[in-house]
């Protein structure tokens, strides 16, 4: 049995993951391969598409707590705003 199918039960009953032929006929599907990344492209969401006063009261939030990533988020937001 795989170490990865002796937790799960499901309903008292074992789960087809408990059983071992399961497992290893799912293992035969796998395949493995690299991927060269050559490019990333990234967008900032930053609640642009509600609307204003959503994105006040988002900010407002941000700004309340004491976690200086969420602090700076709120700054993002705001300079969206003003755009």
């Amino acid at each position: 049995m795989s170490e990865y199918s002796s937790k799960i039960v499901v309903k008292g009953k074992k789960s087809k993951f408990q059983d071992s032929r399961f497992i290893e006929g799912m293992s035969k599907g796998i395949v493995a391969f690299k991927i060269k990344i050559t490019k990333i492209k990234a967008k900032a969401k930053l609640s642009q598409n509600h609307p204003v006063e959503r994105q006040e009261l988002i900010i407002k939030h941000l700004e309340n707590t004491s976690q200086q990533d969420n602090i700076q988020i709120a700054s993002l937001m705001k300079k969206n705003l003003q755009k």
